[in-house]
C-alpha cells in the first residue's frame, strides 16, 4: 500500500457506536494515527421532556436534543461532566419560553 494512501487511513476518522443513554444514540468518530482521539455525537431527539439532564459521555462534542417538547433551559438541563465539551447542540423544534441566563455558562 503507499504511503500516502496509509497515513490517510490512519488519520481519517472511523465512526462506531457506544453504550449510551436509553433511548439515546452515541456515535464515536475516532481520528489520529491509533484512535488517538476521539469525539462523540449523542442524538437524543424526540425522547420527551422527561430525559432531562441526560447524561452524556465525556468526549460528547454534539448533542441533539430536539423534537423533545422542552419548555424551559436552566442550569440543571444541561448539567453534568459531559456538558463541558460540547462545540455543538440541537434545541430546535422544542417549545422554548425561558433559556436561564446561566444555563451555558
Amino acid at each position: 500500500m503507499p504511503w500516502p494512501l496509509l497515513l490517510l487511513l490512519a488519520v481519517s476518522g472511523a465512526q462506531t457506536t457506544r453504550p449510551c443513554f436509553p433511548g439515546c444514540q452515541c456515535e464515536v468518530e475516532t481520528f489520529g494515527l491509533f484512535d488517538s482521539f476521539s469525539l462523540t455525537r449523542v442524538d437524543c431527539s424526540g425522547l420527551g421532556p422527561h430525559i432531562m439532564p441526560v447524561p452524556i459521555p465525556l468526549d460528547t462534542a454534539h448533542l441533539d436534543l430536539s423534537s423533545n417538547r422542552l419548555e424551559m433551559v436552566n442550569e440543571s438541563v444541561l448539567a453534568g461532566p459531559g456538558y463541558t465539551t460540547l462545540a455543538g447542540l440541537d434545541l430546535s423544534h422544542n417549545l422554548l419560553t425561558s433559556i436561564s441566563p446561566t444555563a451555558f455558562s
